[in-house]
């Protein structure tokens, strides 16, 4: 299987992405993966704030960010789900079935 976690938002992670998938497709079969997890980029707090002290201007930061039930700190949730969305969009069109898709750490 293949783990894209974490998945990080920036103008343009749609094209990498697609880019990234196509790459894949030259060297696996895709309709042959028993599964692609795919999860957004989320911190514990602690990790949160040392980013926010530590790297005030990163690009990471771009993105509003909230507190989930889980305790972690992560995207808004229809975000989290426009991005997540996107990806597995793109893994259909590779050739993946729907069902071996799945979505990690979006219990809330």
């Amino acid at each position: 299987g293949i783990h894209f976690d974490p998945i990080i938002y920036q103008e343009n992670f749609i094209s990498d992405y697609t880019d990234l998938i196509a790459n894949l497709c030259e060297h696996l079969k895709m309709d042959q993966l028993n599964y692609i997890s795919l999860g957004v980029v989320r911190f514990s707090k602690d990790v949160y704030s040392d980013i926010q002290r530590n790297y005030p201007e990163s690009q990471l930061l771009i993105q509003e960010f909230v507190n989930s039930v889980d305790g972690k700190i992560k995207y808004k949730r229809p975000h989290r789900l426009w991005m997540l969305e996107q990806i597995k969009r793109l893994c259909m069109t590779a050739g993946v079935a729907e069902k071996k898709i799945y979505f990690c750490m979006e219990n809330d």
